[in-house]
């Protein structure tokens, strides 16, 4: 599966192609919302060959669809409410498709990381803060499995970056 971002004259979207076993890459299609500006794709995909992929909008939004095996896509979905600057999402499925989703939040002057859980078949949760108030967080990472999800970033408290 390719996932890009493309400028469509001016509507920058969020495209996908697959290439099923043994057969030719799909015709492009927009899995993002019409009309939507939409940046930085990150997919994940399960055992199954399903994928979620997420996205931010410049509304701002992170949103994210699912792809299942062989299609073209289910409708974006926002996964966070309006928020003052998003950027950097991304998303890990574990074998069964849960999802967590992690991307950089502006608050209060400061980036923090922030998460969010669906389950397989699901939509999802509230987002939540993870990263430590009061100390701007970046270049965040994730990775998940049936049993734990770890989040990675830097961060700084001043002098000191750390990881």
């Amino acid at each position: 599966m390719a996932i890009w971002h493309q400028n469509d004259t001016g509507t920058h979207t969020i495209q996908m192609a697959s290439l099923p076993a043994g057969g030719s890459w799909t015709d492009s299609a927009q899995i993002s919302k019409s009309g939507e500006n939409s940046f930085e794709p990150d997919v994940s995909m399960d055992w199954d060959g399903n994928a979620m992929v997420i996205w931010y909008t410049d509304a701002p939004l992170i949103q994210s669809a699912v792809i299942p095996l062989g299609q073209n896509g289910s409708p974006a979905v926002d996964v966070s409410s309006s928020e003052i600057s998003v950027a950097s999402p991304k998303v890990s499925l574990d074998p069964t498709g849960n999802a967590v989703a992690v991307w950089q939040h502006l608050e209060d002057s400061t980036t923090r990381i922030i998460s969010a859980v669906a389950q397989s078949g699901g939509g999802w949760m509230v987002p939540t803060n993870v990263s430590d108030p009061g100390q701007d967080a970046s270049t965040n990472a994730i990775d998940h499995s049936p049993t734990f999800s770890t989040a990675i970033w830097q961060r700084s408290d001043g002098p000191n970056t750390i990881i």
